[in-house]
Parts: structure tokens; C-alpha cells; sequence
């Protein structure tokens, strides 16, 4: 995998700021009924990190997280910052199947269709052993000046809201169309309801995952996280099993 060794170092920080707080972390008990939320505002994103019971399967993780409205995220860490200030972060996958098998977290962060108690739900499945959000991460160090050339970055926060249909090969299961965006930055999407969202006047929420859809027409409808690149439509065009990507679009709420 392309950049493989920033990632697994990347992800070992991770693991090694969760490993110093595990002492006084307890498994969060179950939780009865949750009740319905509205979606998450932009406002608040924090980074978590969510440790996955041993048994847990990395397709189960990844499909958990995601049908809540959580996208796989890299960490808050610059690769460089510009003359006038403004830092850039060199892009790399963001899943590791293999790492998972040995340390079974994945960091999140909440997308604009995440409920409002996401962090609460999270904590309340059977399957997840622990999360935390008060992350200390240690960056490694890095210097001023634009990218290297050829040197492929992330869009970063302010990312502009672009959507996209990608239809899979009839041989591609959900479960691997799902790592496959995932592991680029792109996340499932909306249109209607991130247009609510947007307008202040968001939708009851509901699990986002696109099962049903997918199974039916083969098909995911994505959008770009901050953890994506700048090259993202090309990349997804790209990517094994995709057999069509339909042209980026803004969605026209109204």
C-alpha cells in the first residue's frame, strides 16, 4: 500500500496515546433506548478513538462506524506549513486491515450526518470496547515550505462539499466498497439531508449506511472528507472495482 509506512506509524502514535490512558478508561455500560437525534452540526469534530472488542471483525468496524454517520480519519498532524501560515498535511491511505488484526481501534470523526449523540451510541454497542475523544496527540515535527513536488495533500477542513455516484463491479461485496472509500477519505452522502443540515432545520436522524441501495444498483454516493486529496475524483476512478464515476457535483439546495 502506497505511503504504507506513514500510515502504520501514523496509526502507532495512536495507539501509543491510548495505550498511557487505558488505566483509567472503563468499558461505557449499555445503554436502553437511545432516542432519536437530529444530525450534527459542522461545528464540533472531534477526533475519536474507538477500541473494537478483540473478536470484531475489521469489515463489522468499518461498517459500524460508517452506518453512524463517523468517517475513518487520519490524525491532526501538518506535514509542512506555508509562508503565510497556513499548514498542509500529505495524504495517505487510511485503513490497514492487517494492523487491525493486531490492534483492533480505528480513529473517527463525525460527519455531517451523524447524530447529535453519536459519541453516545458509539459507547453504547456491544461491540466497542472503549472510546475516547480527549486525545493528546504527539505530532512529529515538521518545517515551513510549500509540498515537495508531486508530493499529493489533503483538502483539510474548510474541504467544499462535492458529491459523486461511484458504481462497483458486479464481483464487489458492500463491505469492500465501503473500505475502499473509506481508505481514500470519501465518505457515504446525502445530498437532501446535508442540504437541512446546512439550512438549520435538520431531519430526525436514521442510520446512513447504503446497503439496501447498493445492493440493488451496485452503486455508493460519496463526498470528500478533510482526509481526502486533492486528487480524490481521480483516485476513486481508479480505484479497483469502480467501473464508473460519475462527474463531481454541488449539490442545489433550495
Amino acid at each position: 500500500m502506497r505511503e504504507r509506512g506513514l500510515v502504520v506509524g501514523a496509526t502507532a502514535l495512536v495507539v501509543i496515546a491510548f495505550v498511557v490512558v487505558v488505566a483509567f478508561l472503563l468499558a461505557a455500560p449499555a445503554s436502553p433506548a437511545l432516542p432519536a437525534q437530529h444530525l450534527l452540526s459542522q461545528e464540533s469534530k472531534p477526533l475519536a478513538l474507538v477500541v473494537f472488542r478483540p473478536d470484531i471483525s475489521f469489515a463489522t468496524a468499518v461498517r459500524t462506524t460508517t452506518d453512524l454517520g463517523l468517517q475513518p480519519s487520519g490524525l491532526p498532524c501538518p506535514s509542512g506549513v506555508l509562508p503565510d501560515g497556513t499548514s498542509w498535511t500529505r495524504w495517505t491511505p487510511l485503513l490497514d486491515a492487517r494492523w487491525f488484526a493486531e490492534q483492533p481501534v480505528l480513529t473517527v470523526q463525525p460527519t455531517p450526518l451523524a447524530p447529535g449523540n453519536w459519541l453516545r451510541r458509539l459507547q453504547a454497542a456491544a461491540l466497542v470496547l472503549t472510546v475516547r475523544t480527549d486525545l493528546v496527540v504527539n505530532c512529529p515535527a515538521f518545517g515551513s515550505g510549500s509540498p515537495p513536488l508531486g508530493t499529493v495533500v489533503t483538502l483539510g477542513p474548510d474541504v467544499p462539499i462535492r458529491y459523486t455516484q461511484l458504481t462497483f463491479a458486479p464481483g464487489v461485496g458492500y463491505d469492500a466498497a465501503l473500505q475502499a472509500i473509506s481508505n481514500l477519505g470519501l465518505r457515504l452522502a446525502n445530498p437532501a439531508a446535508e442540504c437541512t443540515v446546512a439550512a438549520g432545520a435538520p431531519s430526525p436522524w436514521r442510520p446512513i449506511g447504503q446497503e439496501a441501495s447498493f445492493a440493488r444498483a451496485h452503486t455508493l454516493l460519496v463526498a470528500p472528507s478533510p482526509a481526502a486529496s486533492a486528487l480524490w475524483p481521480a483516485q476513486a476512478a481508479a480505484t479497483p472495482g469502480v467501473v464508473a464515476a460519475g462527474m463531481p457535483y454541488v449539490a442545489a439546495c433550495g
